[in-house]
């Protein structure tokens, strides 16, 4: 494995120039892609702070006495000599029919050399017919390039009558007509840069779900479909100390951009304080959104999906999401300990509604609920009491006992919360006081502070990852933690 770390770190190091993208290897994506993902070659290869003296011990890692080796060695002091152009971006794309990974080349020939080089036992298999190379052409894969680009293409399933080779072949002769490269709003999801870029279209959950299908991965979830006629992007750029990535739908025309907003309006508003009085100081976790449960239960109608959670529930979720009107809020704290804290707050319509399914819940699953009043109830859990009820249009369940008292408030800070705001939806999670042992998640949950996702309207979302590390650039601490 850290062999394979070795050579994927050395590919990295050698992306050092300034980056571009020429037209030719636009439109070799085609128009039916359902996502896109662009890779700055440049600008990660900067930030994973590799350098000489880092090539010269991955060399060694690979093995000082072999061809592949000299290979290396040979590519590292002068890139162009393996065929391929890293001054030009990468692509990964596809959709639920096939993935591909497209990289420039420069000369077609050194490629094939190289591709001989450093893979022998398919050196006897390349085959070249009308300036194309082919190679590794199975059932599902194909690598195949030319004088200018190179793919390696891989079908989804070995059901299509298209050969892998042949369908690879077809995206290269395309031309713009047929790519994606004409889409407007993919145009200016190249016009702004980042580290890494991704765009998708309203297909790709549905893809995503099916290739999961296809693979054996049974996704029992639903799934919400984009707005027709809207793309999402999302640029991520790993910066000193945090990576961030900003998401932002975009619609090829007004009457889809005022459909999504007045979706969105009938889901959810402006989130408020009203809540925050009630909290535990620095959560471990913390989300806060603004439902209209009405909407959200029309929408999920709509699309199938309240039936099948209807399907799983012992409880009429329908009118348990309906009755929500406002403020949802909630918070963990010593998650895993004996000493776990627990807030989830509600503003609600009817508290009828809430006090049947505390009763029925006590009911279906047989739970010792005490009562403190007639809106007011409390379960032992054997650690502690959770008190959960309504108060006047508030449902709450929480560990607080103080939260009855009527005037009580606590010592909760907004500001103590990064990137929060009066948006639609915010989520929190101090990952190093829940993945901070040196061992978690392989080493990497140590190397985090802490992860937050903030949906400001209809359009943006922005979310951050900031590491233990606030004085280096976020991708080379994640190399050094991979080289270890």
């Amino acid at each position: 494995m850290r062999k394979i770390i070795s050579i994927v770190s050395l590919l990295v190091l050698i992306f050092t120039s300034c980056s571009k993208e020429n037209k030719e290897l636009l439109n070799t994506i085609p128009a039916d892609a359902s996502f896109v993902v662009r890779f700055n070659c440049a600008s990660l290869a900067e930030k994973a702070g590799l350098n000489k003296e880092e090539t010269d011990k991955l060399l060694k890692e690979i093995g000082d006495n072999n061809e592949q080796s000299a290979a290396f060695a040979k590519i590292a002091g002068d890139p162009s000599s393996c065929g391929l152009d890293f001054e030009e971006n990468s692509f990964v794309f596809g959709n639920k029919n096939f993935q591909a990974l497209l990289m420039a080349v420069s000369d077609a020939d050194k490629l094939h050399e190289t591709i001989k080089t450093m893979f022998p036992e398919e050196k006897d298999k390349i085959t070249k017919s009308n300036g194309v190379y082919v190679a590794s052409e199975n059932s599902n894969v194909a690598l195949v390039w030319d004088n200018s680009r190179l793919l390696i293409y891989n079908a989804s399933s070995s059901g299509s009558d298209i050969a892998p080779g042949d369908a690879a072949k077809a995206l290269l002769k395309q031309d713009e007509k047929a790519s994606l490269a004409g889409d407007e709003l993919f145009k200016a999801f190249l016009d702004k840069k980042s580290d890494l870029s991704i765009f998708v279209s309203p297909d790709a959950m549905n893809d995503f779900k099916d290739l999961a299908d296809i693979a054996g991965v049974a996704m029992n979830m639903p799934i919400v479909n984009m707005v027709a006629d809207a793309r999402n992007s999302m640029y991520i750029d790993f910066n000193k100390g945090e990576i961030v990535a900003k998401s932002a739908m975009s619609f090829l025309n007004k009457e889809a951009e005022n459909h999504q907003k007045e979706l969105m309006e009938s889901l959810t508003g402006k989130g408020s304080d009203n809540h925050f009085k009630y909290l535990n100081e620095n959560p471990a976790m913390f989300i806060s959104a603004n439902l209209k449960g009405e909407g959200l239960v029309k929408m999920l109608e709509q699309q199938g999906i309240m039936k099948e959670l209807g399907k799983e529930s012992l409880f009429d979720i329908a009118s348990l999401l309906g009755n929500i009107d406002g403020d949802l809020t909630c918070t963990l704290n010593n998650i895993g300990g004996g000493d776990f804290e627990i807030n989830l707050f509600a503003d609600i319509k009817d508290p009828a509604v809430m006090q049947t399914a505390i009763k029925e819940m006590a009911t279906q699953f047989m739970l010792p609920v005490q009562k403190v009043d007639d809106n007011n109830y409390y379960i032992f859990t054997g650690a502690k009491n959770i008190y959960l009820g309504t108060k006047d249009k508030l449902f709450y369940l929480t560990t607080q006992k103080e939260v009855l008292n009527s005037d009580y408030k606590s010592g909760f800070k907004k500001s103590d919360l990064p990137g929060i705001n009066d948006g639609v939806f915010y989520f929190y999670v101090n990952t190093a006081s829940i993945f901070g042992s040196t061992y978690a998640l392989g080493g990497f949950g140590a190397m985090t502070k802490d992860f937050s996702i903030s949906v400001t309207d209809y359009k943006s979302t922005e979310m951050k990852l900031r590491m233990a590390d606030a004085n280096k650039n976020s991708l080379a601490v994640i190399f050094e933690q991979i080289r270890k």
